[in-house]
């Protein structure tokens, strides 16, 4: 990956923030996550969230934040051995499909090796401004439970039924 920002952990140990040469503060953060399987278990997760407050300048485009970003997440993985990271698009100011849009792409962009899979939420979850991404490494063995889960849980909180997939 091309360069990328020096970044420090948060002060609750719980991500990473960095500021961009534009002044731009990004933070990026874990947390657990609940979903439930279709017996109403509970299956835990790793969610990944990223916000940025950006200064007053006009937004440029930026390498160096999608190489940082990506480079947090998948050394996420690699660092705690985890098998499955939860995206959810935070759409407080009307963005979350472009935020969406952005994550997916830059999911493409370092999966060459292909050693991981994205699950997406449906397109009906769309239309009611919800994006969400599951990311699961190829090998983990209970894979298709997880997604059966994060699908599930997205079911019952929006209330589609499984065929609407």
């Amino acid at each position: 990956m091309s360069g990328r920002y020096n970044i420090s952990p948060t002060k609750d140990n719980k991500g990473y923030e960095f500021i961009t040469s534009s002044g731009s503060k990004y933070l990026t953060y874990f947390t657990e996550f609940i979903l439930t399987d279709s017996n109403y278990e509970e299956v835990k997760v790793i969610s990944v969230s990223f916000i940025c407050s950006r200064t007053k300048v006009k937004y440029v485009y930026d390498k160096k934040v999608e190489s940082t970003v990506v480079s947090i997440i998948f050394d996420f993985f690699k660092d705690v051995n985890q098998h499955s990271i939860l995206y959810i698009c935070l759409n407080n100011d009307g963005s979350a499909r472009g935020r969406g849009i952005t994550f997916s792409r830059w999911f493409n962009k370092v999966n060459v090796v292909g050693n991981y899979e994205m699950y997406k939420s449906s397109p009906k979850y769309a239309s009611l401004g919800f994006y969400s991404a599951l990311i699961v490494k190829n090998d983990y063995t209970l894979k298709q439970y997880v997604i059966s889960a994060y699908y599930h849980t997205i079911d019952i909180h929006w209330g589609l039924s499984d065929e609407q997939h």
